[in-house]
């Protein structure tokens, strides 16, 4: 831009030397360098930035009006320099001072407050932070996280934790269907997002509009889909035992035809273990059937000549227990938001994973009972000394099970109890 400056200029070819071709490229440049660094937030800091930038222009009217009033015209318009200082300035200046009236006058948004008459979420992004980290430390190198945020994210709000992700370095992610995938374009998200479920072939221009990547359920959707006409990122999945979605594992012939599909572009493969969560000895062995299917599969491809896309056939449990898997990424669901599907589960990996979503209740009412008298359905509680009980308003209206009932954990002091349950989701 500086080379163009100065042949404009050496020519005379404009009479203004602010307007550039490479102003463009430069602005895009110099703003995805911006986005490279990380830091906190200042509300404050971007509001005023944002109203210099809208009011720059007026700024410069500004100045040259006031020159003229007073006649410093050869001053404050004619050298360059000062003119260039005074507009920054009073930019500055107005800016703040807007910023100054916005914050003050601006309407009041409806804060967070733990001041509830019931049960509340609370959602720790730092330990979500930190089952990233531990995670990735588990897989193998040059293997990827793909992030499992189907469902709200397991309920834990899809638009925080998705943008969370991608600040701290994933780029990768894994959804149940085409409309949970463009509510995340819709924020913004401009990583590979992967569909678990079915699309309704109808619906490729949606797949190819907003980047997609299709999961192949089978040889006769794969076709339908091609007849769209729409170019649609693809990986097959291949079912080698869950009997779910997804090819026949000795389906060989129509998997390799996918591959010559004009309009479908194959950019993984994967497949899902059914009883990874076990460690039974029946389940592993199953297991491993499973496993030794896949390969093979990939080995006859790779012999009629076909070059493997990236692969994948670890969820959250298959990580935990077959962590030796040499894929190119990992399916984290449950784990990546520090649970397990059941809190009795026993893995081979035991990571320090830390659950992310805490559901909080505050203490209501104080109620003594005597020695024998019993709380609660069923009567599951009985005292066997005389107590003093805390009830809770909170049930499974709220999201907290029957099951866990008279099982709380007191927290900060008397007057807060922290409610913990694992989360029962299957992950994909």
């Amino acid at each position: 831009m500086f080379g163009e400056a100065i042949a404009l200029h050496h020519f005379d070819w404009q009479r203004h030397d602010s307007m550039y071709v490479f102003l463009l490229p430069c602005m895009y440049f110099l703003f995805n360098v911006i986005l490279h660094f990380k830091g906190k937030r200042f509300v404050t800091l971007r509001t005023t930035s944002l109203i210099i930038y809208i009011i720059h222009p007026m700024m410069i009217v500004v100045i040259r009006l006031f020159s003229r009033l007073f006649h410093l015209q050869s001053l404050l318009v004619e050298n360059s320099i000062v003119h260039y200082f005074m507009v920054c300035l009073t930019s500055v200046v107005f800016g703040v001072v807007l910023t100054a009236m916005w914050n003050k006058y601006k309407p009041k948004k409806a804060k967070h407050t733990t001041d509830t008459d019931r049960a509340y979420l609370e959602i720790d992004l730092n330990n979500l932070e930190h089952n990233v980290k531990v995670l990735k430390g588990a897989m193998p190198q040059k293997c990827k996280l793909m992030a499992v945020v189907k469902a709200e994210a397991y309920g834990h709000g899809i638009y925080e934790i998705v943008t969370h992700l991608g600040k701290i370095g994933v780029k990768v992610f894994a959804v149940a269907t085409i409309d949970e995938g463009i509510k995340l374009r819709q924020y913004g998200v401009s990583g590979e997002i992967l569909i678990l479920g079915y699309t309704a072939p109808a619906r490729a221009k949606e797949l190819r509009k907003y980047d997609f990547t299709q999961t192949l359920i089978d040889y006769e959707y794969s076709l339908l889909l091609n007849k769209q006409g729409y170019d649609v990122m693809t990986h097959i999945k291949v079912d080698t035992g869950m009997h779910r979605l997804g090819f026949d594992a000795k389906d060989i012939e129509n998997i390799f035809a996918v591959f010559s599909m004009k309009h479908i572009k194959v950019s993984g493969i994967y497949t899902h273990l059914c009883a990874a969560d076990s460690v039974d000895e029946k389940d592993i062995f199953f297991t491993n059937v499973q496993i030794e299917s896949f390969y093979n599969l990939l080995n006859q491809l790779k012999e009629k000549g076909i070059t493997i896309p990236k692969i994948h056939i670890q969820s959250s449990y298959g990580l935990l227990n077959y962590p030796e898997l040499k894929c190119d990424y990992v399916r984290a669901g449950v784990s990546l938001y520090g649970v397990l599907s059941s809190p009795n589960d026993r893995t081979k990996l035991q990571l320090d994973l830390r659950p992310v979503l805490s559901l909080k209740s505050r203490v209501i009412l104080l109620r003594e009972i005597k020695k024998g008298d019993s709380v609660g359905y069923s009567r599951s509680f009985v005292a066997n000394r005389d107590s003093l009980i805390a009830v809770l308003p909170v049930g499974y209206a709220d999201g907290y099970p029957r099951w866990p009932s008279q099982r709380a954990e007191r927290g900060k002091g008397f007057q807060e109890t922290r409610l913990t349950s694992s989360h029962e989701f299957t992950s994909e």
